[in-house]
């Protein structure tokens, strides 16, 4: 009953912070929008609401063993096909469940999840944050030549932003 409590807590915090993300990242003084567009908002809330229990069920999996179940379920997060500011909040999940899958010393699985996630997203930003991410568990794995290649890519990106 602990164990339900604490993921009930853990999942309604993460989904408190991602909405309260969401509205942060959404409206810029110089994007005012017209009080009829508020009802647009709702369903956004919702995938958010969505989007924060699929991370939950993908760090549960991981959690218990289940490495191909979650690179299934992290695949299904990124289905939800988020873009513009909350493309940065699947960049952020993809990080904290490869730092996880690290970790536990699932490499395999880690760089599945990046290429999975650098597929889909849009921002070089993203982009540039998960390739660092690739190079750190390449280091891991003392392969220094894919490291510094994936380091490389990410310096060519940044320097086209």
């Amino acid at each position: 009953m602990k164990i339900f409590q604490l993921h009930f807590l853990f999942t309604f915090t993460l989904c408190a912070v991602l909405i309260g993300a969401s509205v942060v990242f959404q409206m810029q003084p110089s994007q005012a929008r017209p009080v009829s567009d508020i009802s647009d908002e709702s369903p956004l809330k919702e995938k958010l609401r969505s989007a924060a229990s699929q991370h939950e069920i993908v760090t549960v999996l991981i959690e218990n063993g289940y490495f191909h179940e979650a690179t299934d379920a992290f695949r299904e997060l990124l289905s939800f096909g988020f873009s513009g500011p909350q493309e940065k909040l699947l960049t952020q999940s993809a990080w904290k469940i490869v730092e996880k899958l690290r970790n536990l010393g699932q490499y395999d699985i880690a760089h599945q999840i990046v290429t999975t996630s650098i597929e889909e997203l849009e921002q070089l930003e993203n982009t540039h944050t998960l390739l660092m991410l690739r190079a750190k568990i390449y280091q891991e794995q003392g392969h220094l030549a894919e490291a510094l290649d994936t380091l490389q890519q990410a310096k060519a990106l940044g320097s086209s932003q």
